[in-house]
């Protein structure tokens, strides 16, 4: 690892909740608060537990903490010069990153260190100052719900933005909006002026609707928790435990992402178990009578 993992969320959290319990403000509202700020939605399950059987012993039962200093975080020269060959990307000036103290800094790698070697060559120009000025407004107004005025080929277009997008293959960003319940998308690069909206941006039902969820049992087992909230990172979940060794977690998803979801269940073999719905438990089985109609074990 490149990074290490003092500056993953965990250790954000608790640098947040021990400088609460140094200032004499801390609660169990506030340790909620800090890890649903910093960290992921279930970690509150795996940070409580740490805390109040003593595992990590930064934390009194009465929310206070033995340690007398706040905790600092130094970058260490390798981590630095990762930075700087980040620094060095041209889409990182889409984004207003500052990287401070690192003109003196070799790089740990350049442009020229690699190749990608099925990337289309009409990739956007990332450091044109209207491209960059358009990705920003769309950045701030994705970030506060405003509605956009776009001009696009030409044409002036009143829309939402839902999401940006990045394609690797292309080397383009393209963004996903919305207008009276039809959906487009929307090359940057061909966007040749874009302005915020004084209107707060609305919600369309009909982005949600093919949103689907499913319960999932989960036996913790062969460290099933920690390779599941790996697994299942990239979408919404909630997670409760039920005892020691048993989870309750519902994934939010796609329709369009379904069978996907199905294969990454089925590889947890019989430590996760589909509760409901009951059309996902049939979806389980077929796919098994599948396998083995096939011979697969």
């Amino acid at each position: 690892m490149i990074f290490h993992e003092i500056y993953g969320c965990y250790y954000l959290c608790m640098e947040k909740i021990i400088n609460h319990a140094l200032n004499h403000t801390l609660t169990q509202d506030k340790i909620l608060e800090i890890i649903n700020q910093y960290a992921f939605e279930d970690s509150h399950i795996e940070i409580m537990s740490h805390l109040k059987n003593q595992d990590w012993p930064l934390i009194t039962q009465d929310y206070h903490t033995p340690l007398h200093h706040p905790s600092t975080r130094p970058l260490t020269l390798l981590e630095k010069r990762w930075l700087k060959s980040l620094s060095l990307d041209p889409r990182i000036q889409l984004f207003s990153i500052s990287f401070d103290n690192l003109d003196d800094i070799e790089p740990l790698f350049t442009n020229d260190d690699y190749l990608i070697y099925d990337q289309y060559l009409d990739g956007d120009c990332f450091d044109d100052e209207l491209y960059i000025k358009n990705f920003q407004t769309i950045l701030y107004a994705l970030e506060n719900q405003f509605i956009l005025k776009v001009t696009y080929q030409n044409k002036q277009l009143i829309c939402h933005p839902t999401k940006l997008e990045y394609s690797l293959k292309d080397n383009k960003f393209r963004l996903k909006t919305s207008h009276d319940h039809f959906h487009k998308t929307l090359n940057l690069s061909k966007i040749t002026n874009c302005e915020l909206t004084q209107q707060t941006a609305f919600q369309d039902n009909k982005l949600y609707q093919n949103k689907q969820s499913v319960i999932l049992e989960l036996y913790d087992e062969r460290s099933a928790l920690e390779r599941a909230m790996m697994q299942f990172a990239d979408l919404q979940k909630k997670a409760e435990q039920i005892n020691d060794k048993t989870y309750r977690i519902e994934l939010f998803y796609q329709k369009e992402d379904e069978t996907e979801l199905l294969i990454r269940i089925l590889s947890f073999g019989p430590l996760l178990k589909v509760i409901e719905p009951q059309r996902f438990v049939q979806l389980i089985q077929e796919r098994l009578k599948l396998q083995l109609s096939c011979g697969l074990r």
